[in-house]
């Protein structure tokens, strides 16, 4: 268990139970807990008295973990109403976060309300340290805690990722003039291969522009790709290089991101296609940005989803990578006309073409 800098760990050998610096839970502060087995924790004692429990929040840098104490579930807007938010304060949750805007006076991103049992953390953009007391309500969003699993808003768009690492940052992006972004479009964030973050365009007022919120999961150092997915194909991969650091806020409202995508309709190329005995593969490595190194696995699949041929995964160097299918399976077997998807993961981001055997 850890809340900030203090932690426990807990043992049953000679029966020591929890072990370490964290003696005691608060009602005012988050947590974080890393557990063997998913289950619900129930927490026991008297209700808080929301009218006489102050928050604090701490100034810049130091991200506050800070609880949320009312009975019900409260927009931003009002759960904060008794907070004087200044430009570009930062509230965060494990899956969604929102900066304030005082031109707009609102909370902008895909966290939208806060909930009972649930920690948040804050970045409060002034170097002061404040304190503040959630308001007696009855509920902006009336009705309890939401279902778990569907605990997300429409804006937030959670991976499992978002679960399985003990941290995240928060990245505010717009893609950049000359890319046409289709509707239906989906832009995903990669780190070594896992999705790590996705998110859905809100308009920005600031600048009156849609802008995406994305809260990419992560433990350690890694590159971030953005990819822009369509129809459950890769069709552009970004160039703008992003490093995941925990708890870093890359972009702002009124200067976000500018997410670079080169289109990469002809990165895979396979020919012939349709093919009767044997197809080639090409992959153009020269498009991709970043090392000059490229992992790379090649997978055939068939409509069912299983894998009928591949090869392991190398690292190539060069700018072109090339393979060659003669249409049959692992066993040597010829395999049957048909449709096939061919998939070229490069660093983990899998790119995948139809392919047809006649």
């Amino acid at each position: 268990n850890e809340a900030a800098s203090t932690f426990a760990s807990y043992t049953v050998t000679n029966g020591a139970g929890w072990v370490g610096t964290l003696k005691v839970l608060d009602n005012v502060t988050a947590y974080k807990m890393k557990v063997a087995v998913a289950q619900s924790l129930p927490v026991n004692g008297p209700a808080v008295d929301v009218n006489k429990t102050s928050i604090t929040l701490k100034g810049n840098p130091t991200w506050s973990y800070i609880s949320y104490l009312p009975p019900f579930n409260a927009t931003l807007k009002d759960a904060l109403t008794n907070y004087t938010a200044g430009d570009g304060d930062v509230i965060k949750s494990q899956t969604g976060f929102a900066m304030f805007s005082s031109s707009a006076n609102a909370w902008i991103g895909s966290l939208t309300y806060m909930e009972p049992g649930k920690g948040y953390m804050f970045l409060r953009k002034a170097t002061t340290t404040a304190t503040f007391k959630y308001p007696t309500i009855t509920g902006s969003l009336q009705g309890g805690r939401v279902i778990e699993g569907a605990a997300a808003t429409a804006e937030q768009r959670p991976v499992p990722a978002n679960f399985t690492h003990a941290d995240n940052m928060t990245v505010i992006a717009v893609v950049a003039p000359g890319f046409d972004l289709k509707a239906g479009d989906s832009i995903v964030a990669y780190v070594n291969g896992e999705v790590r973050g996705k998110a859905k365009p809100i308009l920005n007022p600031e600048i009156n522009k849609y802008t995406w919120f994305f809260t990419i999961a992560g433990d350690a150092e890694q590159a971030i790709v953005f990819i822009v997915e369509r129809g459950g194909s890769v069709v552009a991969q970004s160039s703008t290089v992003v490093n995941y650091g925990s708890n870093r806020v890359v972009g702002t409202l009124s200067k976000p991101l500018e997410l670079q995508f080169v289109k990469l309709a002809d990165l895979v190329t396979v020919n012939p296609n349709p093919f009767n005995q044997q197809t080639t593969i090409n992959v153009d490595l020269s498009r991709l940005t970043g090392s000059n190194e490229q992992v790379i696995q090649l997978s055939v699949f068939d409509v069912t989803g299983r894998t009928v041929w591949g090869m392991p995964l190398q690292k190539i160097s060069g700018l072109k990578y090339t393979a060659t299918w003669n249409g049959k399976n692992h066993a040597g077997a010829v395999c049957s006309s048909g449709v096939y998807i061919v998939q070229v993961a490069i660093n983990g981001v899998p790119y995948s073409y139809k392919l047809i055997k006649q």
